[in-house]
């Protein structure tokens, strides 16, 4: 239970932040990005998970 707690907390405060803020995984793979990200670079989140972050950002 801490875990997920920890985890629901460190989402809401990426979720709030106005800073553009995405996580990869050590594949280099989109796990996470917020709001001000999906503004910043006219993505959406659905279309984008699980993608390599240079094949999403080279375009």
């Amino acid at each position: 239970a801490t875990v997920e707690n920890g985890r629901r907390r460190l989402s809401a405060i990426i979720s709030s932040t106005a800073d553009a803020v995405l996580a990869t995984n050590e594949s280099n793979r989109i796990m996470l990005l917020n709001d001000a990200m999906e503004q910043y670079f006219d993505i959406k989140t659905r279309d984008v998970l699980g993608k390599k972050l240079e094949s999403v950002l080279a375009n």
